[in-house]
């Protein structure tokens, strides 16, 4: 038992501890495994023992995570410790469910037992372990087991849930060290951190209600919110790569480059899920971007940074073509893609944004 208290509070400290405290959990009441979920958001991340790894990758896969009975009940149960899933539905209930009927009973699953944890920035962090149909419910004396080990589970999130923060910090204090403005975006918008020079361009990027990242230029503001709508409907594999887009200058502050960087693979953290780093560049009229910077900012190919840089130094389309031998149109189709990937639809926009670029 003492090793299983130890082994909770070190998983705070390091994620990978998780599984097999789960693992040992279930092992406990004779149950297959468990899983340790923020139900807040069906998007976030999830940990699973080796036992139902891949019977809840299939229950994220197919959808069942967004609404469903077992879920329901765990959510609206007042009782904070852990409770039997028998205890609240009935055998016949259960058998008119889709998730219980096609999805649980289907595997050779049936009973669970769960609790309900509430992490500081108020997400619910659930532990839902699993017994095989066939071994019947969780009863009274295996909940009371449990319940002996939930203080230590609760207090362990709130550690972990500091501890993933106090990583968000260090991150935006080494972008300031760099002089890089910088904030971390959860996924419905809302900043979770942000450095000192971040606040600098209060005029133009702001800070409004439920701490939700606001954009003045409304060009800019449609981008923003449309890659945050494409990340919360689900869609990660078209949403993995970084986005960058403009924003004017506001007659005090330079115009500048917003950078959105996604936190991917072991980045993302179940208990404080950052969805972005967003850094701010600002842009000074200290000459021309070089080909490697333009590439850079806006994840050019060599051939649109190349084109891009031939018309920051004045070129038409068809002086570059000649310049370069290549014909008109592909120059064009250069000239198109990389407008799409700056944010802007003109050449005379992107000139506008790039030609304050000190070289490099």
């Amino acid at each position: 038992m003492t090793l299983l208290h130890d082994k909770i509070y070190e998983a705070a400290f390091s994620p990978d501890l998780w599984k097999d405290v789960l693992h040992e959990l279930s092992v406990l009441v004779g149950a297959e495994g468990a899983i340790l979920a923020n139900v807040s958001s069906a998007q976030k991340p999830w940990i699973a023992s080796d036992g139902v790894w891949s019977l809840y990758k299939d229950f994220f896969d197919e959808g069942w995570a967004y609404d469903n009975v077992k879920t329901r009940t765990l959510i609206g149960t007042p009782h904070r410790g852990f409770i039997s899933d028998a205890d609240h539905v009935a055998e016949k209930i259960m058998g008119e469910q889709p998730i219980y009927r096609d999805f649980y009973w289907k595997r050779g699953f049936g009973y669970a037992a769960a609790t309900l944890i509430e992490a500081p920035n108020g997400d619910a962090i659930a532990i839902s372990i699993e017994k095989k149909k066939g071994l019947g419910p969780v009863d009274r004396a295996e909940l009371d087991l449990l319940d002996t080990f939930r203080p230590h589970l609760a207090r362990a999130t709130l550690l972990a849930s500091r501890f993933a923060f106090s990583k968000i910090e260090a991150a935006l204090h080494a972008l300031q060290m760099i002089d890089l403005p910088a904030a971390v975006i959860g996924e419905d918008s809302s900043t979770l951190a942000c450095n000192t020079l971040f606040e600098t361009f209060s005029q133009q990027i702001s800070i409004g209600s439920r701490d939700r990242i606001r954009f003045l230029n409304r060009k800019a503001a449609a981008f923003f919110d449309g890659v945050m709508t494409r990340h919360d409907s689900g869609r990660r594999t078209a949403d993995v790569t970084s986005h960058s887009f403009p924003i004017p200058s506001d007659g005090e502050r330079p115009p500048a480059i917003v950078h959105l960087v996604p936190v991917v693979g072991s980045g993302r953290d179940i208990f404080l899920e950052a969805a972005y780093i967003m850094i701010v560049t600002p842009l000074r009229q200290r000459g021309g971007p070089s080909e490697m910077l333009l590439k850079g900012l806006f994840d050019l190919t060599p051939a649109e940074a190349r084109i891009a840089a031939c018309l920051v130094c004045g070129l038409t389309v068809q002086a570059i073509a000649a310049q370069h031998r290549l014909s008109v149109e592909t120059v064009r189709s250069h000239v198109k893609s990389l407008l799409l990937k700056s944010g802007t639809s003109r050449q005379a926009d992107f000139l506008a944004i790039v030609s304050g670029f000190r070289a490099l």
